[in-house]
């Protein structure tokens, strides 16, 4: 078995090491970071091993830094640790035996997530939320206590959150929501039990970073659940997580999804002032920084505002340029690449604009889903949604034929879907 702590060591070392060649260059880390695409506060977070950043910021770090292969070398020899090391948790979890708990566990009420935030950040408080399971905890949270080390500094720990963040990531889009908010919910509360133990531990701002991630992705699903009131908390929870561990992406992301409920609430005003607050949190070359102005123009586009939506967009794409290469195109806290921001379709139709509107659906629809739909299963909510901007633009040309045919694809998507305002704009 790998020393469970191999992987922190070996994560802070390389991070010595990056800040051992940016010195030897005359760099600060306020120099180095636009040559990585990354942010100032990443450089400093990796330095000391508290962030994962992907190979390409090693590449970009080695080539600024002369450091000839090393760094990304040393970035592959963590990779192959940390590989071997999540398939010796996933052999040692396979065998751990656990009740049978297939049917969907029940959406708690509002009320339960303003007790959950506060009983859930203790162990005592985590035994208590079980028992308003009927069949338990979800059997992830089993595995995790199963694969759980005394040491609260064990990456094994860490890595595992960081599997499953991972995984509702990817597959968010394509999973009901209802059957995702127990389950995430379950692994929250075992984050929150492990930051309340670990207040003194170097892996305290991880934790913390992780419990954000989920915090976030449990806005987005009591967003899609239709319940405002339990999404606004997540989002200050998840705003509190990226305060206390410096992470500032995650607050843009926060700022995404009370981007979401403005715009769907048909309050545009609002919607542009949380995507230009997010975009102040967020810097330049994240995924979440471009994501919000694309957020931005279509809230602009709302309020029909054309200058707003040109100048917007001009900045989305500028944004988008500055991405990395391996920035993240399916599942939540993702941005789908295209000839067009994302949006742009919704954002044309909203203007009036329906063949421009259209023709930028059928872009998508090329690019993502193909003509036959074959693309459908990898992102359902976005098919549909695609589908239905096609249709209402087609409805507006007059083309009720084809609106129908559209509009009937788009009504096959398993997730709800919503690409204007719910405020009858489009009844």
């Amino acid at each position: 078995m790998i020393d469970p702590n191999a992987v922190a060591r070996a994560r802070r070392a390389l991070g010595r090491q990056l800040a051992k060649y940016r010195r030897a260059a005359g760099l600060n880390q306020h120099q180095l970071a636009p040559h990585t695409h990354y942010g100032r506060s990443t450089i400093a977070n990796v330095e000391v091993g508290r962030q994962n950043v992907p190979r390409r910021f090693w590449e970009r770090a080695d080539a600024t830094l002369g450091a000839g292969g090393s760094l990304v070398s040393q970035y592959d020899e963590l990779t192959s640790l940390v590989q071997q090391q999540r398939r010796e948790i996933a052999e040692a979890s396979a065998n751990y035996p656990v009740a049978s708990n297939e049917q969907v566990i029940p959406v708690p009420t509002r009320r339960d997530v303003f007790g959950y935030l506060g009983a859930g950040l203790t162990s005592a408080g985590l035994q208590q939320i079980a028992a308003r399971w009927p069949a338990g905890l979800p059997r992830v949270v089993h595995a995790l206590e199963a694969t759980r080390h005394a040491e609260l500094r064990d990456s094994a720990t860490l890595e595992n959150l960081s599997t499953l963040i991972d995984h509702y990531k990817r597959t968010f889009r394509s999973t009901p929501p209802a059957g995702l908010y127990g389950e995430i919910l379950g692994v929250r509360l075992h984050a929150g039990s492990l930051i309340n133990s670990a207040v003194k531990a170097k892996s305290g701002p991880e934790l913390m970073v992780a419990a954000g991630w989920l915090s976030n992705l449990l806005a987005l699903v009591t967003h899609d659940l239709d319940d405002r009131a339990a999404s606004l908390v997540w989002c200050a929870d998840a705003e509190r997580c990226a305060g206390e561990a410096r992470h500032p992406e995650l607050a843009g992301w926060a700022a995404q999804t009370r981007v979401l409920m403005s715009f769907y609430g048909g309050q545009a005003k609002d919607a542009v002032a949380h995507a230009q607050r997010g975009q102040r949190h967020a810097p330049l070359g994240t995924v979440a920084h471009a994501k919000l102005l694309t957020q931005e123009m279509r809230a602009w586009a709302l309020l029909g505002n054309a200058d707003k939506v040109g100048a917007t967009r001009r900045r989305a794409d500028e944004a988008i340029a500055r991405l990395p290469g391996d920035a993240p195109t399916r599942g939540a806290f993702s941005i789908s690449l295209t000839d067009d921001p994302p949006y742009t379709a919704t954002s044309l139709l909203l203007l009036g604009l329906y063949q421009d509107a259209a023709e930028a659906a059928r872009r998508v629809i090329a690019a993502f889903y193909g003509l036959a739909g074959e693309g459908r299963g990898a992102h359902p909510s976005g098919f549909a949604c695609t589908y239905l901007v096609l249709a209402l633009a087609q409805a507006g040309l007059g083309k009720l034929d084809e609106a129908y045919a559209a509009g009937s694809l788009a009504l096959d998507a398993p997730r709800r879907v919503r690409p204007a305002p719910d405020d009858g704009s489009f009844s």
